[in-house]
């Protein structure tokens, strides 16, 4: 017995859309007509001299052959019987019959590293004897499978953990009947505890019909609700583009791929795999909507043959594809600029993030700002930046890089932390991560940012819910504006004056204040409105060095010689170090903190004052 995993749990914390051939020619090439018994006299010889586009066409009648299928194969008759001992389709070859055929033959499916060998039809199929499938099963790994057979019980997979998935409850539940009924359509999980690989062999007569399941939702997203584990029901590809999608079902789809031990994801072929289902694979889809329980209709009108080696994609515009690697683990999240989104959670557009639990990986992912739903693809009005989260199980180094870029002039990471900036289009980013540590730690600037060091002569933090904007008098003007965290712009084109500027905000959030000086030169800064007691004051304090190495020393420009209290805290409000009757002029060693973005929290002694300074240690 494994330990339960959890029903898949929305975190709240390459991708390729393949050009496919359904029975098409790809442009630019010819397809070719073989005849038997016109040009060769068996459907082998035919097969031998055929190239992949080519169709066999066979005149009607019995033709006693076994067929080995080593190419992607289209037959297509009327009247046509085959009775060989078998037909052998090749790992990653398709079979394809057009027209009216009865088989007598045994197909065998192999299946290797090419994938599997599947068949389809497009008309009239008569089948008298049996399909072998061949399923790949990892040890000790969890696999979403389906079947698509009929009339299939539980007891071909007893001695396995078998289970399918109750979105009431948001459990895997195990099936322990071996006569329990194992539906075409419907996705279920098998876990495989034997001690070596195995291929697992089914036998039978396969669903050829059109199949339907109705989708259920039993409570909140936010609850984690509206999961639907569904299943290929055909012996071939499905294109999951080509779905009807009922309303109020997301349009992404979701699987888990135990040799990673993530899931992966594809919505409108954007994602970290292809819109192509295999046979015999089961997947998640979100449905959003308590107050019914639509059908959903499985087709052969679904049913292609994906080519691997020609392949586009199919959104390229604003598209932008990040990647994360460490400890031998990856994930992958994707951000698409499109103009019939919204903020919130599209279910044409947008692929929520999903983990496999016990939670043993790494995730990188975007938040909506309405209910924090975490995002793999995030569609959204074009705008200049975007709140991007990570969290990993393991401590150690990780890289962020771009793994697709498509019309974005500007891709700049934010390190909220450290307070660094890396030009993705140019570069990478390396950087340390303790298990525990806060997630929101980044943000993509679409848009040049500036510099936000070395320090302006202005003075930017914020306090409780208030964002300080303090001007210097210095013969220079100074404007700018403010959005929140997810690009809205809560203040536009403001003329500064001397002195403190203050402005509203919601405490605990992160706020981008652009400063423009002289109506020329700009500067960005990072502001963390972490919750504190606080006292406004027209004096504020300034550090220097800012950034500063080992040590550093507290100013004030209106008391020459006061003693305070220092209280050191990190990005996240927390506090790392404590300081008491520092007198203003002091050297201060700070030499142990870490590199990194920090608040001073500087009170002085026998008076309510208290001032905060934002500082950067390299």
């Amino acid at each position: 017995m494994i330990k339960m995993r959890k029903a898949p749990k929305v975190f709240v914390s390459f991708l390729l859309v393949l050009i496919f051939v359904i029975v098409s020619v790809p442009e630019g090439q010819s397809q070719n007509i073989i005849h038997v018994p016109g040009d060769y006299n068996s459907i082998q010889e035919a097969l031998n001299h055929a190239q992949d586009i080519d169709t066999v066409e066979i005149e009607t009648g019995e033709y006693i052959q076994s067929l080995f299928i080593a190419k992607h194969a289209f037959l297509k008759g009327i009247g046509v019987i085959i009775s060989g001992d078998s037909i052998i389709v090749s790992s990653g070859k398709n079979l394809f019959f057009k027209g009216n055929f009865t088989i007598n033959s045994v197909i065998d499916l192999k299946n290797g590293n090419l994938g599997p060998g599947t068949f389809y039809k497009k008309g009239n199929l008569t089948l008298n004897d049996s399909v072998i499938t061949n399923k790949f099963l990892p040890m000790g790994k969890m696999i979403n499978i389906s079947v698509p057979y009929n009339m299939k019980t539980a007891e071909m997979y007893m001695g396995m953990d078998l289970y399918y998935y109750d979105e009431n409850s948001l459990q895997y539940m195990e099936i322990n009947s071996p006569d329990f009924p194992l539906i075409p359509g419907v996705g279920y999980i098998v876990y495989h505890n034997n001690p070596i690989d195995t291929l697992h062999e089914i036998t039978g007569k396969p669903n050829l019909e059109n199949v339907q399941n109705n989708l259920i939702c039993s409570g909140y997203i936010q609850n984690g609700h509206g999961w639907n584990l569904l299943g290929n029901p055909y012996t071939c590809y499905i294109n999951w583009d080509l779905m009807e999608k009922p309303e109020g079902m997301g349009h992404a789809i979701y699987y888990y791929e135990p040799e990673s031990d993530k899931y992966l994801f594809n919505v409108n072929g954007i994602g970290n795999t292809t819109p192509f289902i295999p046979s015999m694979k089961g997947f998640f889809v979100h449905y959003d909507d308590i107050q019914s329980s639509p059908e959903i209709a499985f087709s052969q009108d679904l049913c292609v043959i994906p080519d691997y080696e020609d392949y586009q994609h199919n959104n390229k515009e604003k598209v932008l594809g990040l990647k994360v690697t460490g400890n031998g683990l990856s994930d992958e999240t994707f951000i698409q600029f499109n103009d019939f989104s919204t903020k919130g959670y599209d279910l044409t557009y947008d692929a929520l993030k999903i983990n496999p639990e016990p939670y043993n990986s790494l995730v990188l992912y975007t938040e909506n700002g309405y209910n924090s739903l975490p995002f793999s693809v995030n569609a959204l009005p074009e705008r200049d930046l975007v709140n991007l989260h990570f969290n990993a199980s393991i401590s150690g180094s990780y890289i962020i890089e771009t793994m697709e870029v498509s019309d974005f002039p500007e891709v700049i990471l934010e390190d909220l932390v450290t307070g660094k900036k890396t030009d993705l289009l140019t570069s990478y980013y390396t950087f340390d991560f303790n298990e525990g540590d806060e997630p929101n730690r980044f943000v993509v600037h679409f848009k040049p940012t500036g510099y936000i060091y070395p320090p302006s002569p202005v003075n930017v933090y914020g306090y409780q819910d208030y964002i300080y904007i303090v001007i210097p008098d210095d013969n220079n003007s100074y404007s700018g504006s403010i959005r929140d965290i997810f690009g809205e712009e809560i203040l536009s084109n403001r003329e500064f004056p001397i002195g403190f500027n203050v402005f509203e905000a919601i405490p605990n959030n992160y706020y981008f204040v652009k400063i423009i000086t002289n109506n020329s030169s700009e500067q960005t800064f990072t502001v963390y409105t972490y919750e504190s007691q606080s006292y406004k004051s027209d004096n504020p304090f300034i550090a220097f060095p800012n950034p500063f190495n080992e040590e550093l020393t507290i100013l004030n420009s209106g008391l020459s010689f006061i003693n305070y209290k220092l209280r050191i805290l990190d990005i996240y409000g927390h506090e790392v170090k404590r300081l008491e009757n520092v007198k203003v002029g002091d050297q201060i060693e700070l030499s142990s903190l870490k590199p990194g973005v920090y608040f001073f929290v500087i009170s002085e002694i026998n008076s309510k004052r208290t001032e905060v300074i934002k500082v950067v240690k390299n």
